[in-house]
């Protein structure tokens, strides 16, 4: 076992942080210092000391030339690269490296993606054992990889996970701050390794050379500073050169040395050790420098050109001198200083020859274009080879890496010019590189360039659906649609390409409002995607058509045009680039069919789809669910959704939405209702067409702080909006406003909604639609009759608040008449619907109105069937299978595919189990479990 001489303290520090993790309860470790202080040495430490406890080990590194890769940092953790990869990342290996014609999501798409099966795969391995991730160098890694520390540093509260982050003391840039926080707000423990005191420094030199250090190598240990491997190297000069000799057991400097021929510096030390080997090895150590990060000795054959027999034995001199080390059938340098050296030693202009020549020479011997990449920019030219090269790959690198595929693709494209038409395919995937990255501005720049100077005619129509697109995803979606429109008109497309076009302009006027518009252009993307079999525009026009019918509250016929648009992809997923999602509007049309379970089955069929493709439609998923939850009475559920954590590529504007129904259900349940979003209009994402959501959630908080007046406004002024939203979606507001104007007596307020709501109760007989319809007739009219006729619709339809508000109205008229028996029995029945969904504030009110007309009710209590607070009878039934399954030690993503639901889903159960248990890890729940009957926890 390693034994670091000088670093008990900080060993035994990790030891009691491992402790932690064994216990159940995830930690983090940042270790910081300078070059050469014992980053990796103790990280080679902590790793052996995990494996002896039972640990999964994942090391690795980030490499400075490859901090614009995504994944690489973490993926040289998760063996990514190594044939015999583990199963559970074989998943993320497909997704970086797609096959050949599969979907290419957008980059932060794929990000999301393999994020979450980088996730998925850690917690599996923390179900079966702890697992330990170290990662060095964490300065030089990239976006993505600090994003995955980010939300493991997040989980490890609750997974036996145990990180472990070195860094050098550099100025951070900006992402790099926000994770250091982000980790240290989650009290992460911090190592600063500093210097070796002299004690420390002699033990170290003792145990080097065989005995204490005297009077004559006293000087020797001060010169390096305290710096371990700088000492190091200095001893194994001294040693090398035969300038220690032993007297009487004490190491002293042999008589005669001169201080002039002690390294003095650490790069001189690190090449008096280089002067050891041949200068055939020497070239292959600058190769191997340029090639950069571990290689193979296949790498290394291609760029040094030389038999392997050869370079067998000179790879063998370097490891034996301790320049290189061999693991797991790849090779790297002992230490990256020793690079570091080896490069900084080569004037620029030849560095830079060397990437060049290493990137083609790497190119011809087919290694994955992200390997390639990387040199060919540090290289900074190309030849006709490697251009030939990028365009072939340029897929595969902005899959994989495309930052730097703009980049090379911009740069070939400059070097070849316009006039050849290999340019043209150039600025082509040039384009699509800025797209898929989300550099939308600059891809409608590139765009127009490229079919200003285009001299492929078979590029023009992708060219301008690129085009359109870029403007579409900057959210420009009037000049989207002239685009399209101006391509239609004025374009040579095949009739794939004008069906696509018709399908877009279809999909993006409904975003727009524009029904007519949209309409015109789905029955042409049908017609067309029909006729030539291309299921984009078959399955664009059906979902646009789907949409204008749900506007218009035909939703029968939504509902039948949005399985059109899934049948038209013949059982494959729905392709992420639909600017609708077919699964949400098929919910939506459910919900408003009062068709709720299939509605939930839906939603969990779609969710699962979009959380593997990363797309910004979660949000549409999150808020659609937690509307169905809150209709089926299932509020704690509904306020999981509304309270799960989103991710960067969510809508932006679903926090304020989801505020919204978090608020509308604090309301109900007399709880403290989270701040209101401002009364301006919503702007972002989705929220412009829940504007009606958040003037409900207002005019209900009104209501409770007794402003009846403003809560009537808030009503108003969300059916005077002339949004599509708001025309197919304001019913919903109906109920509370039939109470708002009765008891303000305002009959002429409930007769402005009351021939809508026979409308849909005529188009669409469901119990919600009937009962809406009879409840304002009911309570135009005074008619106890209609509003027990809504009641029963409601019971039926199990809308268990509903049928409070009704029983609740029943009652205010019979009291009003002086049947004050039937009265109470009345609002006994709309109390008892109250206390089902926990809905406090409502009996709350129910008592205040039938209190002044004589009729009084013990008001019981509040939750739910009684539900406390704390321990196992607090958990929600959807908690409680959770619970189970944590218990039987399966994973965040292993329970969300048991459940159907989301794996942010499972961790804000999991979050709320931890809270009512008032445990901190999964482990503990465990625990807790065998201490209690289980029976409530199976499945």
């Amino acid at each position: 076992m390693t034994n670091l001489v000088g670093r008990e303290t900080e060993l035994d520090a990790v030891r009691a942080e491992m402790a932690q993790v064994l216990a159940g309860r995830g930690r983090t470790v940042l270790v910081e210092g300078p070059p050469g202080i014992g980053k990796t040495s103790l990280l080679d430490a902590i790793a052996e000391r995990c494996e002896l406890a039972g640990f999964r080990v994942l090391r690795g590194a980030a490499e400075q030339l490859e901090h614009r890769l995504h994944f690489a940092a973490v993926g040289s953790c998760l063996g990514l690269d190594a044939e015999d990869r583990p199963a559970e990342v074989e998943s993320v290996a497909r997704l970086l490296r797609p096959a050949r014609g599969a979907e290419t999501p957008t980059a932060s798409e794929l990000n999301h993606m393999v994020t979450a099966a980088i996730l998925d795969a850690v917690q599996q391995w923390c179900a079966k054992t702890p697992v330990a991730l170290l990662i060095d160098d964490i300065q030089w890694s990239d976006s993505a990889t600090k994003i995955v520390l980010h939300r493991l540093g997040a989980l490890a509260g609750e997974l036996p996970l145990l990180l472990v982050c070195t860094r050098r003391p550099l100025p951070c840039g900006e992402d790099l701050t926000r994770l250091l926080a982000s980790l240290q707000s989650r009290d992460a423990k911090t190592i600063a390794l500093g210097e070796l005191d002299t004690d420390v420094a002699h033990r170290l030199v003792e145990r080097l050379v065989g005995g204490p250090p005297g009077a004559t190598l006293t000087p020797v240990i001060a010169s390096a500073g305290g710096n371990p491997f700088y000492l190091h190297e200095v001893i194994a000069a001294l040693d090398r050169d035969q300038m220690v000799t032993l007297s009487s057991g004490v190491a002293e400097l042999t008589d005669g040395v001169a201080w002039s021929r002690l390294p003095r510096s650490l790069n001189s030390a690190i090449f008096q050790r280089l002067d050891v080997v041949s200068d055939a090895t020497k070239d292959v150590l600058r190769m191997a420098a340029i090639l950069s990060g571990s290689f193979t000795g296949a790498e290394l054959a291609a760029v040094t050109d030389r038999p392997m027999l050869e370079l067998y034995g000179l790879v063998q001199d370097a490891v034996a001198v301790g320049l290189l080390r061999e693991s797991a059938g790849r090779l790297d340098f002992r230490h990256e200083l020793i690079r570091e050296a080896l490069l900084e030693n080569l004037p620029n202009g030849v560095r830079k020859a060397l990437y060049s020549y290493v990137g083609e020479r790497l190119a011809t011997a087919g290694l994955p274009a992200e390997r390639v990449a990387p040199h060919l920019i540090a290289g900074g030219s190309l030849n006709n080879a490697t251009i030939r090269w990028l365009l072939d790959c340029a897929d595969d690198l902005i899959t994989r890496a495309p930052e730097e595929a703009t980049d090379l693709l911009d740069a070939a494209a400059r070097q070849v010019g316009s006039a050849e038409p290999i340019g043209s395919s150039l600025r082509f995937q040039h384009t699509s590189a800025l797209l898929r990255s989300g550099r939308v501005e600059q891809a409608q720049k590139s765009a127009k360039h490229a079919l200003r100077a285009n001299r492929v005619p078979e590029l023009t129509g992708s060219l301008w659906w690129l085009l359109t697109q870029a403007y579409a995803r900057a959210d420009q979606m009037e000049a989207a649609v002239a685009n399209a429109q101006h391509a239609l008109a004025t374009v040579v497309l095949s009739p794939v390409e004008q069906g696509r076009f018709h399908g877009l302009i279809a999909q993006i006027s409904v975003l727009l409002g524009d029904a007519e518009t949209a309409e015109a252009h789905s029955l042409r993307a049908i017609h067309i995607g029909g006729t030539v079999q291309d299921a984009y525009a078959l399955a664009s026009g059906s979902i646009a058509l789907s949409s204008v019918r749900f506007i218009e509250a035909r939703f029968e016929e939504a509902w039948r045009l949005s399985r059109r648009s899934l049948a038209a992809w013949s059982g494959e997923e729905p392709k992420a680039d639909l600017t609708l999602d077919v699964r949400i509007s098929e919910a939506m049309a459910l919900y408003e069919l009062d068709r709720l379970a299939e509605a939930e089955e839906t939603l969990a069929v779609g969710l699962r789809s979009t959380e593997r493709h990363g797309s910004i439609n979660q949000s549409w998923y999150r808020l659609v669910r937690a509307r169905v939850r809150f209709a089926q009475g299932r509020w704690e559920d509904s306020l999981t959704e509304a309270r799960a954590r989103l991710s960067k590529v969510d809508d932006p504007g679903a926090p304020l939405v989801l505020r919204c129904v978090e608020a509308i259900i604090a309301v109900h349940r007399n709880d403290p209702a989270p701040a209101m979003p401002p009364e301006a209009p919503f702007q972002k994402g989705v929220s412009p067409y829940y504007d009606w959501l958040r003037s409900w959630a207002r005019a209900l908080v009104l209501e409770r702080a007794g402003d009846r007046d403003g809560a009537i406004e808030a009503c108003s002024a969300a059916f005077a909006r002339h949004g599509w939203a708001n025309r197919a979606m304001t019913h919903h507001l109906y109920p509370d406003f039939v109470r708002l104007a009765h008891d303000a007596a305002r009959p002429d307020l409930i007769q402005q909604i009351r021939g809508n709501a026979e409308r849909r109760a005529a188009t669409t007989p469901t119990p919600w639609s009937t009962g809406i319809r009879d409840l304002i007739h009911g309570t135009a009219e005074g008619s106890t009759e209609c509003l027990q006729a809504a009641a029963n619709a409601f019971r039926a339809g199990e809308h268990t608040l509903l049928h409070g508000y009704a029983m609740e109205q029943t009652a205010v008229f019979l009291a009003q008449r002086g049947n004050v028996a039937a009265a109470s029995d009345a609002l006994g029945q709309a109390i008892d619907a109250y206390r089902r969904v926990g809905a406090g504030w409502d009996i709350d009110r129910a008592d205040g109105r039938l209190r002044p007309l004589g009729v009084r009710r013990a008001r019981g209590k509040r939750r739910g069937a009684d539900r406390p607070l704390t321990g196992w009878s607090a958990l929600t039934p959807a908690e409680q299978r959770v619970a189970a399954l944590v218990v039987k030690g399966l994973g965040n993503a292993e329970i969300a595919k048991r459940l159907y639901i989301s794996s942010r889903t499972v961790q804000t159960h999991v979050s709320n189990i931890l809270h009512k248990l008032d445990v901190r890890s999964r482990v503990e729940i465990a625990v807790l479990a065998a201490t209690q009957n289980t029976g409530e926890q199976r499945e």
